[in-house]
């Protein structure tokens, strides 16, 4: 696929994937995205879907089908690659090469490990890296960058 089609593939799935904290249905009234019962990804306030690459705009749709496995229909996206929260000099937040998921809302320990097993399951084989980090904190989340090998 030759870049230009690959980066309009990808704004494709973005439009598809990402919903809002309030959506419209076809008949105009207003929805909270936490009262839907469909699957989808929604994103922490602040953030912003800029420059994602189609390998992130890939593994976000396989967090969301993992997270929706475990119980949880909507996976929240916490951090992408806008400067809404500080990122090491050198990130690949700030590429559009990675992506962080919510996690601590996720009561039991054991859902939010089965997850992290999942996704790494899941994408380390096609060349991604997924770290838990700050388990069992406020700020437990799944970071998930691509890392071609």
């Amino acid at each position: 696929m030759n870049p230009s089609a690959a980066w309009w593939a990808g704004m494709t799935c973005a439009l598809i994937l990402i919903a809002p904290a309030t959506v419209t249905d076809a008949t105009r009234t207003s929805i909270r995205a936490d009262s839907r019962t469909d699957d989808m990804i929604d994103l922490k306030a602040g953030v912003k879907p800029l420059k994602l690459t189609p390998q992130i705009l890939f593994a976000m749709a396989i967090a969301e089908t993992v997270y929706s496995a475990a119980g949880y229909p909507t996976v929240t996206v916490t951090s992408l690659g806008e400067r809404e929260s500080l990122h090491k000099d050198g990130s690949k937040h700030y590429t559009g090469e990675a992506v962080d998921f919510r996690l601590n809302h996720i009561a039991e320990a054991g859902k939010r490990a089965w997850i992290a097993e999942r996704l790494t399951l899941r994408l380390v084989p096609a060349g991604y890296d997924v770290l838990h980090e700050y388990k069992g904190t406020a700020r437990e989340h799944l970071h998930i960058e691509v890392e071609p090998r």
